[in-house]
Formats: C-alpha cells, structure tokens, sequence
C-alpha cells in the first residue's frame, strides 16, 4: 500500500494537472498488478508494480502520453517486459549492492536517485563510467535511464539482454566501489572536444547516430523507421535521447541548431569520401 500511494504521489507529480487528469490511475496500477500477480512470486508484485509504475511516470512526463493509445495497455506491456527482466536476472544472480556515489538499486530495476539536487551529478557519473567501461553501450544505458526495460533495451538497441546484463553490472560495481573516471590531464583540450555538438554526436551509438542523421534531413519517424527495420516509437525514443545527450555536454541547444550541425557532419563526410 505504501509503496503504491507513493507511486501514485510521483506520478501526479511528473505530469501536470490535465494530463494527470486523463489517465486512470486506478485502473493503470490494477491491471498491472493483475498481470503480474500470476507472473512473479507474490512477494515481488509490490516491488515489480512499483518499477512498472516509475518507468511509467518517466516515460509519460516525456511527452509519451501524446504517442500512446492506451496508457493502461501500455502499462502492462511495461509489465511484461519487466517480468523477463526480473526471472533472467534471477537466473544469473545479478545483484548489485546499493553504492554511496550512485542509488542504482539493482540490476534490472528503476535506478532510483532519491536526492533530486544529486541525480544529475549522479546520472553523468554513470554515463562517464559507461563511456569509459564500454563505449558502444551507452545509448543502452541513456535508455536504461530514461526508464526502459533490459528487454525494450535490447530491442531498441539491437545489444544482446546478456550483453547489456554484464556492462551494467560491471558499470553498477565500479560505482559501488566509488571507481570514479579520471580527470583528463592539466593543459589537455579533452574537455574542449567533448563539449563540442560535433564530438559529442562522434560518441552516440550507432543507431542514435543514424536516427538523428535521417533526422536532420527531414525525414519523418515513419521513414526512418522503414530505412532503419526499426518501429517509429524507436525512432522517437531514438531521436530523443540523442538530443538530451548531446544537451547534457553542451548546454540548452535549440533542436534545430544541433540538426543543422549534424548535416554540416554529414555534408563533410560526404565531401571527404568524394575527394
């Protein structure tokens, strides 16, 4: 009960009062709860409604309530995803001690950050460490972040569950053993490169790379989706995290500036494959 009242209290929180207003909660944290009740053992539901619930909150105060037909149906593929999540981390006994520099409470789970003036000198912590621990997986992480499943990840991403299960369990115990990046050397330009929309569009993963390309040139969700063998809620998801990414290194960006430099990107490519 405490744990749902407290779901409920966050979730009208992240969404303001109209949007609050057109969902129905109830019926949202039932039907979850009928789902998992005959999925997992009964001592997890509470826990599993509430990562269902917390992933919810995030995706829907991210504009997803404008995409999504069903909020409730939504909720509950949510579930779905999370029950895999929950019996494979079981199944490889991936459990990750609480750390004193980050609160991601365990693998396959919302990582929590319960101090909102410390989540973003967490979440770039962790995003360091990824960058550092294994490059390619940090569009995986973005996604973890955004509140996404191992599964979902893995479809978006195309990474395999237990690739994406061993990064982040690495990830989680480098942070656990307060394993902070190293600072670049006095009187290196390392951090004048990483502050730049170029460098940082250089580092996405290759499928957010691709999306925010196909962006640039105008091209629609449904378009990429169909050039990329992706769904059009992917490309989305895609677009998006690639725009927060390159936002946290450089600062408030217009959207439109950061396309225009991506096609200036893709225009000196071109130019030099030409030559």
């Amino acid at each position: 009960m405490t744990s749902n009242y407290h779901a409920e209290v966050a979730f009208k929180a992240a969404l303001p009062d109209e949007r609050y207003g057109q969902l129905d909660w109830t019926g949202l944290r039932a039907a979850v709860a009928a789902f998992l009740s005959v999925r997992v053992p009964a001592d997890c539901v509470d826990d599993l409604v509430q990562d269902v619930t917390s992933r919810v909150v995030r995706r829907f105060g991210n504009q997803m309530l404008d995409v999504v037909e069903s909020p409730v149906g939504y909720a509950v593929k949510v579930a779905k995803h999370m029950v895999i999540d929950h019996y494979e981390a079981r199944s490889r006994s991936v459990v990750v001690p609480i750390g004193s520099s980050t609160e991601l409470n365990r693998l396959g789970r919302t990582p929590l950050f319960h101090q909102p003036s410390l989540a973003h000198e967490q979440r770039t912590d962790l995003m360091e460490v990824v960058a550092k621990t294994a490059p390619d997986m940090i569009e995986a992480m973005a996604h973890f972040l955004e509140g996404y499943t191992i599964t979902e990840i893995a479809e978006i991403t195309g990474h395999p569950r237990e690739r994406i299960y061993d990064v982040f369990r690495e990830v989680a115990l480098r942070l656990d053993g307060n394993t902070r990046p190293t600072a670049p050397a006095q009187g290196t330009t390392e951090e004048d490169e990483d502050n730049t929309i170029v460098s940082v569009f250089k580092s996405l993963g290759r499928r957010q790379a691709e999306v925010l390309r196909l962006s640039a040139e105008g091209r629609k969700p449904r378009e990429i989706a169909e050039l990329l063998g992706i769904t059009q809620n992917a490309a989305r998801v895609n677009k998006s995290i690639s725009l927060k990414t390159i936002r946290a290194h450089v600062g408030a960006v217009e959207t439109e500036e950061i396309l225009a430099e991506v096609r200036m990107i893709a225009w000196r490519t071109e130019a030099q494959l030409a030559s």
